[in-house]
């Protein structure tokens, strides 16, 4: 996705301006300190640096964060795909997206989620207001989570985890079984073997007819 420099630097600034107005608030009333700028890494370690409208590479990381001791609140801007996140930190390394804090606090009728294509300055106002407003009602369940909450939390985490790793496995194995049929029209036999026997306890009827007709015709 290609946007003019001016229009990018417009991005940056908006999301700058408005981070620091709608989250305001967590520095004057919970003591939180404001970071901002562009993230750059260096030996796995991020360093933030100034956004003063300087220009950005393609795959640029803008971001607010309010700390308070190990705890953070981050908002993320950027990559090649416009990318817009929101996170929370309890501690130095676990992070959260704020959607698990929302599931693990079972406030299932609040939809949050993070945004792609994020070309537009109304898109990017919108996500921040919306995050404030949430932070606002729910800032309890961010900055002072008890035990049986991060517990919640972490399991939803983890569920996400586990249904991400699924869907890949799931896409892995359709793309295979693509490939296979391609090949098995081309009469090439031993690809189809190659590409289906790692999945042969995954494979469907009309999948696993292929595996063992291509097995044949290689020992035949």
């Amino acid at each position: 996705m290609y946007l003019t420099e001016t229009a990018l630097t417009a991005l940056l600034e908006c999301f700058f301006v408005q981070s620091e107005r709608e989250f305001r608030f967590l520095e004057e009333m919970h003591g939180y300190q404001y970071i901002s700028g562009l993230a750059q890494y260096k030996n796995k370690y991020q360093i933030i640096h100034p956004f003063n409208g300087q220009p950005v590479n393609d795959d640029f990381i803008a971001i607010t964060r309010y700390e308070r001791g190990d705890q953070a609140i981050e908002f993320v801007f950027g990559d090649n795909h416009f990318i817009l996140d929101s996170l929370v930190y309890f501690d130095k390394i676990n992070r959260y997206e704020f959607s698990d804090v929302m599931a693990g606090a079972k406030k299932a009728d609040i939809q949050i989620s993070g945004e792609w294509g994020a070309t537009d300055s109304s898109i990017i106002t919108n996500f921040l207001k919306t995050h404030s407003a949430i932070l606002r009602e729910h800032i309890h369940y961010f900055t002072n989570p008890d035990e049986k909450l991060i517990k919640r939390i972490d399991t939803v985490k983890q569920k996400k985890l586990e249904n991400a790793v699924r869907r890949h496995f799931k896409n892995q194995i359709t793309e295979a079984c693509g490939f296979a049929a391609k090949a098995f029209l081309k009469k090439d036999y031993a690809r189809v073997v190659s590409l289906l026997l790692p999945l042969e306890r995954y494979l469907g009827k009309a999948d696993l007819k292929k595996l063992k007709l291509a097995q044949k015709h290689i020992h035949a």
